[in-house]
């Protein structure tokens, strides 16, 4: 029996170029950079490295695809950095490292993203190695952002559902997000992957356009929808809980119906820096409590501090606080009435 422990994460390794701009302009106007920074980006990249800051004590290792250039040397410098294994990122000469650019409005944290592709749409099942890992989970992202992985083949089976099955079949805990994208092709991949998923994290906008249940109307879903989604996304495979997450807090239902919901912490505006990778943080902190075996509602408010903590940077990682600090979030500020 091989001695399980810690995290590999795969998919999205991007490198963020976040702009803080002074507002968002109209087409054709001027808006102002008040600052420029470079830093990590896309779910595999963002959750590890907040697993690393949030000092968790586990391994930690990457599988990506990055370009032979400056900005796939500095992921592969910044993940061992941050005490993360390399020995499965790969590099190729026949696309530029993926980069996005995040522009961030200063007052407020809302923030919209320019992305380039690159080495990410050439990533396959062929780069995913599960053979003699010691590793407890693997967290595959985002659908609908790796060309190769979203492809669904005439046996209806897509590239993620491939590679989540070989990672379930190894012995791998499997849980998997998402990107928020209004595609027809969406509710068909995440269907093909649902059969070898143990875990879905999405937003609500997410949810709604995979299960068609409405849940953008209001600020809050209702709980009653919020359950009729993640419900549809249990039926349609042998998932044990799905996580929906949303501004002002998060919801799970698991396979036993349990549920529970979870508000967010009440952040003063003023300590608001940026929400750049505040729904992959959320999904640190939720892979922490699941590798630590928690209980539903600990999971969520796990999760629910991490995200907030990333909001104490403009950048997706550097304000993520140690466990032994995230919970003084709570204390100072406690969490919304939802």
């Amino acid at each position: 029996m091989i001695q399980r422990s810690g995290i590999l994460a795969g998919g999205n390794f991007i490198i963020d170029q976040v702009k803080i701009i002074d507002r968002w302009p109209e087409q054709d106007s001027l808006a102002h950079i008040i600052e420029h920074t470079r830093n990590n980006g896309g779910g595999p990249y963002n959750v590890l490295k907040d697993l690393s800051r949030m000092d968790v004590g586990y391994p930690l290792g990457a599988v990506a695809l990055l370009g032979k250039d400056d900005a796939g040397e500095y992921i592969r410098d910044d993940l061992e950095k941050h005490c993360i294994d390399t020995r499965h990122v790969q590099f190729t000469e026949d696309a530029a490292t993926s980069i996005t650019d995040v522009m961030t409005v200063q007052e407020g944290g809302r923030r919209t993203f320019f992305h380039h592709k690159g080495s990410n749409s050439l990533l396959n099942k062929h780069h995913f190695n599960f053979s003699n890992t010691s590793y407890s989970i693997f967290y595959l992202g985002y659908l609908m952002l790796l060309d190769q992985l979203d492809a669904i083949k005439a046996s209806r089976i897509s590239g993620f559902a491939e590679v989540l099955k070989t990672a379930k079949e190894s012995g791998l805990i499997t849980i998997a997000d998402a990107v928020s994208v209004d595609n027809e092709l969406f509710k068909a991949l995440c269907k093909s992957c649902m059969p070898f998923l143990d875990y879905l994290v999405l937003n609500e906008f997410e949810a709604e356009q995979i299960t068609g249940i409405p849940l953008t109307a209001e600020e809050t879903p209702p709980v009653v929808s919020l359950r009729e989604a993640a419900n549809t996304l249990l039926s349609w495979g042998e998932t044990k809980a799905v996580y929906i997450h949303f501004p002002k807090g998060a919801y799970a239902l698991n396979r036993e119906n349990s549920e529970y919901l979870q508000p967010a912490v009440n952040m003063p505006a003023e300590r608001i820096v940026g929400a750049v990778g505040a729904g992959d943080a959320f999904c640190a902190g939720l892979l922490h409590g699941i590798h630590e075996g928690m209980e539903l509602d600990k999971q969520l408010r796990m999760a629910c501090l991490t995200a907030a903590s990333s909001l104490l940077a403009a950048t997706a990682s550097d304000g993520v606080l140690p466990l032994s600090e995230s919970q003084g979030l709570a204390e100072a500020h406690g969490f919304v009435v939802i």
